[in-house]
């Protein structure tokens, strides 16, 4: 891989299994929700590493609970030429829940570089059979070109405001990338269906584009994550929604698995 193709884009084997998680909403649990994909990918027996592209506020490893364990992290990732072995860094890599958790902490350390960034998600694309890539909010990906034209899971909360900036994130993404993305619905907490919040359906409409999923408040996981105690669990709330995602990237994957 030269210097120029790392840094524009993964190449195609590298984009199949990459699925990049962002929400134009902040504070609608982005970050959880691809942790909980990521675990559910991992009890269905497929290999996958959990990465934290948002440089901007990290910190996934705090959310669940593992910051304290010994391992990688983006800030002390040391690539020369940008290039690493896939199975080697997998096995630097903090584990939660049989996931490789790659955690970026932009207040131990500055922001890698781009190539870094390409380098480390094609090796790890190349170890695993799907790279799970939280990027916090769709804008990063003017500053992460590697990954547009990966397949994209945009997180919509289901308010006026939150579904015209999923719509224009939606917009933005199938001008850069290849696929449409993945649209799941997330009912904002402090709301009741029957206050300011938009029907599945309603939603569906605005946004061209059939909800994969809702994932409702958890009051139980939201007090969890805030004393840092992590995912506990995957919810009745978020589920459904969580099942979908994963079967649409498994189908992606092109072929069954357990």
């Amino acid at each position: 891989m030269d210097g120029n193709q790392s840094i524009g884009t993964l190449t195609h084997a590298g984009c199949r299994n990459t699925v990049v998680f962002s929400s134009a909403s902040g504070g609608a649990g982005t970050s959880v929700f691809a942790a909980m994909v990521a675990w559910r990918l991992a009890q269905r027996k497929l290999q996958c590493a959990l990465v934290d592209c948002d440089f901007a506020a990290g910190g996934i490893d705090v959310l669940l609970g593992i910051e304290n364990e010994p391992g990688l992290r983006f800030q002390t990732v040391d690539i020369p030429l940008g290039k690493t072995e896939g199975a080697a860094l997998n096995g630097e890599l903090p584990q939660w829940e049989r996931v490789g958790v790659l955690a970026s902490q932009p207040w131990n350390g500055s922001d890698p570089e781009p190539w870094t960034v390409s380098a480390v998600l094609e090796a790890l694309a190349q170890a695993n059979d799907v790279v799970v890539v939280d990027i916090g909010a769709p804008s990063a990906l003017h500053s992460l070109p590697m990954l547009r034209q990966c397949r994209q899971v945009v997180l919509a909360e289901l308010t006026v405001l939150g579904l015209a900036r999923a719509r224009a994130a939606r917009a933005m993404m199938i001008r850069q990338g290849e696929s449409r993305p993945i649209m799941v619905g997330v009912v904002p907490r402090g709301l009741s269906r029957r206050g300011g919040v938009v029907d599945a359906h309603e939603a569906s409409e605005y946004l061209h584009e059939e909800l994969a999923g809702v994932v409702a408040p958890d009051r139980g996981l939201h007090g969890d994550v805030l004393e840092g105690l992590g995912i506990r669990a995957i919810g009745k709330s978020s589920r459904k929604a969580v099942d979908a995602v994963v079967g649409a990237i498994e189908t992606g994957l092109g072929g069954d698995v357990p």
